[in-house]
C-alpha cells in the first residue's frame, strides 16, 4: 500500500477539485415550466427520488440541473437527503445541484453522499442552530479517498444493488401493511370469513354481523383516570420500584418498560395501578401517534394524562387496541377544545365500538397477530440489510475492501 494509506492507484482529493455545484438560478415566473424537486421529495437516509413537482408552481428563484446530476440538500444535512437525478430540471435553492469532473464519476458521487465521513463533515461545517446548513465553499473542502474510474463504477454497482434490495423490501413492508389494515378493517366490521350469513345495519358503523352487539365502551371496560404523585417528594421515586408510565410512551404503541418507578410509598400517595394487557389513551395532543392506543405489557402506575381502559370479562384488551388502532381519528374527534382536542375518560367511555362474541374477538386478534408478526419479521430483515449497506459502503469506499 503507498504512502497515502490508500491501495495503489488510488489518491486523495478535495471534493471541489473533482466535484462542482450549478450556478444557473431559474426564474418560474418568466419560463416554460420544468420538472421541480424539493428537500421533502428526496427520501431521507436513502438515495431515491420520491417525487417530483412542476415549477410553475412556485414563484421563488430554483437552481437548474443536468441529467445525471447528484442533488444534495444542505438545509438541515443531518437528514441525509441526496440522490442523483435522471433527467434535466430545477431544485430548490437548499438544495446543492452538484456535477462531477477530474475523473469523478457521478454514480460514485451518489454514493459517496451517504458516506458517514461526508455526512460528519457536511453537519460539521452546517451554521445555525434551527435551519442549520452547509454550503458549498464549506463541503468542498471535504477530502475523500479516489479510486480509478473503473473501480469507482464497480463499486456503485455493488452498492446500488443493495439499495434495489432495500427498496424492494420497503415496498413489500408497505404491502404487507395495507394488506393488514385492510384485513383488519373487514375482521372488524364483516367478522372472520365464512362465519357469517346474517347481518345487520349499526347506525354510525355500517354494516356487522346480525349476532354482534354494539356496546359503549364504558359498559364493557373500566376507563380510569391516573395520577401523578408529587414530583418534589424524593422518597416516592426510586430508580426501581412500581412502574410509572410517562404520556409520550403512547408512541412505543407496546409498552414493555417503564423509564421512571415509585417507591411503596409513591405508590400509597395514590397511584393508580393499572394492569398488564390494558390501554392507554393520551387525552392531550395530536399527530398520527401521539393520542393512539398503547398497550401495557407490564403492570405499572400511569399519569393523569391518559385514559386507561380496562377491559371487562366481555371485551378482550386486545381487541380493543385492534380496534383503537383503526379508529383513531374518531377517537381524536371527541376530543374537546382548540389547542390540543383534550379527551376525558367520560368522552373515550362514550365510545361505541361493535362486540363479537368473545371467542370470535380472540380470532380475529391472532389473525391480526400473525401479520404483525409477518411486519416484524420483514422489517427485521430490512434493518439487516440497511447494516450491511452501511458496512459494505464503509468498507469499500475506503478501500479497505476491493471489488474486481
Amino acid at each position: 500500500m503507498p504512502d497515502n494509506g490508500l491501495p495503489s492507484g488510488w489518491r486523495w482529493a478535495r471534493l471541489g477539485d473533482v466535484a462542482d455545484t450549478r450556478r444557473d438560478l431559474f426564474d418560474p415566473r418568466n419560463a416554460s415550466s420544468l420538472p421541480y424537486v424539493a428537500l421533502e421529495n428526496i427520501g431521507q437516509g436513502v438515495p431515491r427520488l420520491i417525487d417530483y413537482g412542476e415549477s410553475s408552481a412556485s414563484v421563488s428563484m430554483k437552481t437548474r440541473f443536468k441529467t445525471g446530476d447528484v442533488l444534495f440538500g444542505k438545509l438541515r444535512p443531518h437528514l441525509r437527503k441526496a440522490v442523483r437525478v435522471p433527467f434535466d430540471g430545477v431544485c430548490s435553492t437548499d438544495i446543492l445541484a452538484l456535477f462531477t469532473k477530474d475523473g469523478l464519476q457521478s454514480e460514485y458521487l451518489a454514493q459517496l453522499t451517504y458516506a458517514s465521513s461526508l455526512q460528519d463533515f457536511a453537519i460539521s461545517t452546517s451554521i445555525g442552530t434551527k435551519m442549520p446548513r452547509t454550503s458549498w465553499p464549506a463541503l468542498s473542502a471535504y477530502r475523500l479517498p479516489l479510486p480509478p474510474p473503473d473501480e469507482q463504477r464497480r463499486i456503485a454497482e455493488v452498492l446500488d444493488a443493495i439499495d434495489a434490495a432495500i427498496e424492494k423490501t420497503e415496498t413489500v413492508i408497505a404491502a404487507t401493511e395495507r394488506l393488514r389494515s385492510a384485513l383488519l378493517g373487514e375482521l372488524l366490521t364483516r367478522g372472520v370469513p365464512g362465519w357469517h350469513t346474517e347481518w345487520k345495519q349499526a347506525p354510525g358503523i355500517g354494516t356487522i354481523p346480525a349476532c354482534w352487539e354494539v356496546v359503549r365502551l364504558g359498559d364493557v371496560a373500566d376507563v380510569k383516570n391516573g395520577t401523578t404523585p408529587s414530583k418534589s417528594r424524593s422518597d416516592y421515586w426510586a430508580e426501581d420500584g412500581t412502574p410509572f408510565i410517562r404520556t409520550g410512551q403512547v408512541n412505543d404503541v407496546v409498552i414493555r418498560e417503564a423509564e421512571q418507578f415509585l417507591t411503596p410509598a409513591g405508590v400509597a400517595a395514590g397511584a393508580v395501578i393499572i394492569p398488564r394487557g390494558s390501554v392507554l389513551i393520551a387525552m392531550i395532543g395530536q399527530g398520527k401517534t401521539r393520542g393512539m392506543a398503547a398497550r401495557l405489557d407490564i403492570d405499572g402506575a400511569v399519569n393523569q394524562n391518559f385514559a386507561a381502559v380496562v377491559a371487562k370479562p366481555r371485551l378482550t384488551g386486545d381487541f380493543f387496541f385492534a380496534w383503537a388502532g383503526q379508529h383513531y381519528d374518531e377517537i381524536r374527534g371527541l376530543g374537546q377544545g382548540s389547542n390540543q382536542g383534550a379527551l376525558n375518560c367520560g368522552l373515550v367511555g362514550s365510545i361505541r365500538l361493535p362486540l363479537p362474541p368473545k371467542a370470535e374477538q380472540q380470532v380475529i386478534v391472532a389473525l391480526n397477530a400473525a401479520l404483525a408478526d409477518r411486519l416484524t419479521g420483514e422489517q427485521s430483515a430490512l434493518d439487516g440489510i440497511i447494516e450491511a449497506k452501511s458496512m459494505a459502503a464503509a468498507a469499500l469506499l475506503s478501500g479497505r475492501v476491493r471489488v474486481s
